[in-house]
């Protein structure tokens, strides 16, 4: 099997354990308030691989610095998608959240002059209509947009930065141990924002604690580790492109654990997302960013 398909396959996973975390952090948000949540979900992100990893850790200067300032950026992404989890449906904020395939390649044009393929060209736009069926047709009982909307929209403006700084960063530091250490300082950074905001404490419920468990072990260290490990072999464009299949397991999660529903459009655009994905699967070998010659 190609490096890059391995690559893409280990991104799909992600958007696998990402299409959970909407409708398992609505369900937090019924005990915790939204920095106190997320504080104590990358505190588990961060400790558990100190614990299991320690002497797997390649820690430097450089990619302390590195962890910082990408942390920063991704502290508001995931700020963006916990508020705006709170005030729309988990489903909606699934699809919203996987703008960032459609935001990549058009940040790089801009930032970086790059040049975009025919294929990648029309899955980007192929994407962009699906996520607009899948927006605007909506869950059943909350169609049009609210504030929740425009917030997880914002987040994945920032979340395709976090793609563009990952796809440059994994390549001069050790991905394992910058992904760490990006847990601790998110973790850091929303319980500065909590102590300052809201009154931060711990889950009071068991199925808080399932939730929170599950949000930091699995959706966020095992999605950031496989997502800076295969960034490595795969470009920023095919990465975002990629994680706009997040709304469909997100639809699956919401369903079986919200009790929500599509209506007939949510569904003609999940499934031009996943015909979009098979596309750009035929050949993972020509689809990337060239940059312009100067």
């Amino acid at each position: 099997m190609k490096t890059q398909l391995k690559a893409d396959l280990m991104l799909v996973l992600v958007t696998v354990f990402w299409g959970s975390s909407c409708p398992f952090t609505k369900i937090a948000l019924e005990d915790l308030d939204e920095f106190n949540l997320t504080a104590i979900r990358f505190f588990i992100g961060f400790i558990l691989p100190v614990i299991f990893l320690f002497s797997k850790l390649k820690t430097d200067k450089k990619t302390i610095l590195y962890a910082a300032l990408v942390s920063f950026n991704y502290f508001f992404v995931v700020a963006l998608m916990t508020f705006g989890v709170r005030y729309t449906t988990a489903s909606k904020a699934g699809f919203l959240t996987c703008l960032a395939g459609v935001f990549v390649p058009i940040i790089c044009v801009f930032l970086f002059k790059a040049k975009l393929d025919n294929k990648t060209v029309f899955c980007v736009i192929t994407t962009f209509i699906g996520v607009y069926l899948l927006t605007m047709g909506g869950a059943s009982g909350n169609l049009g947009v609210n504030i929740g909307d425009i917030l997880c929209t914002l987040c994945s403006l920032f979340f395709a930065v976090h793609i563009i700084l990952i796809g440059f960063i994994v390549k001069r530091v050790d991905a394992i141990t910058l992904t760490v250490w990006q847990m601790g300082f998110v973790s850091l950074y929303n319980m500065i924002a909590s102590i300052i905001f809201e009154t931060p404490h711990l889950p009071t419920t068991g199925l808080t604690w399932l939730n929170v468990f599950w949000l930091g072990a699995v959706c966020s260290i095992g999605g950031a580790l496989f997502q800076n490990i295969a960034q490595k072999h795969t470009s920023e464009t095919h990465a975002g492109i990629i994680f706009t299949i997040e709304p469909v397991f997100a639809v699956g999660f919401a369903y079986a654990f919200l009790g929500e529903l599509l209506i007939f459009w949510g569904y003609i655009g999940a499934a031009i997302l996943l015909a979009s994905i098979v596309l750009l699967e035929i050949d993972t070998t020509n689809i990337r960013i060239t940059r312009a010659s100067k």
